[in-house]
């Protein structure tokens, strides 16, 4: 899945701009079909990111490992939670008594781990050293709010497999 640090800042933008689209898009009187393009969406937009996390683990530095089995745990809980959520309750969950409580609080520690993961592994090869919250979290915001944050993160990828090439 290399392919992903190979992309531009544009290509990525334009990826999960269609990913939120559709994720986002309804036709009236046709339920399975926006079930399907919905699904299709979430699965796309999050796939960037784990991909993403995935491919900068293999190029941490020495010594400095990171859980990637927590991460994959947690991207795999969030998209089936949502898909969930999408099928289930037409994408309008209410959280009715501690059960629920604590599934959507594990959902939301998931989503920020899912986050803070690519950012701190991004940061860390930079540093070629283990990054604290304070050096990654800008990275973190960046990757929140994608719109603005593709076009300073993707760039940072791109340098990466350029000078993994050259090992």
């Amino acid at each position: 899945m290399n392919f992903i640090l190979k992309l531009r800042h544009w290509q990525v933008f334009l990826i999960l701009l269609l990913a939120s689209l559709t994720s986002n898009f309804t036709w009236e009187n046709h339920d399975l079909f926006n079930l399907a393009l919905n699904t299709f969406g979430l699965i796309l937009y999050f796939f960037w990111y784990f991909v993403v996390g995935l491919e900068l683990t293999e190029h941490l530095p020495p010594r400095v490992e990171l859980s990637r089995t927590l991460f994959i745990v947690n991207a795999f809980v969030l998209v089936f939670s949502i898909i969930i959520i999408v099928i289930a309750f037409d994408g309008h969950f209410s959280s009715n008594g501690f059960v629920g409580f604590l599934w959507v609080a594990y959902m939301m520690y998931a989503m920020f781990q899912f986050m803070f993961y690519p950012s701190k592994a991004l940061r860390t090869i930079e540093l070629k050293s283990e990054a604290t919250i304070g050096q990654y979290f800008s990275y973190f915001l960046l990757i929140i709010f994608w719109p603005i944050g593709i076009w300073w993160i993707q760039p940072k990828l791109n340098e990466i497999e350029t000078a993994s090439k050259m090992r």
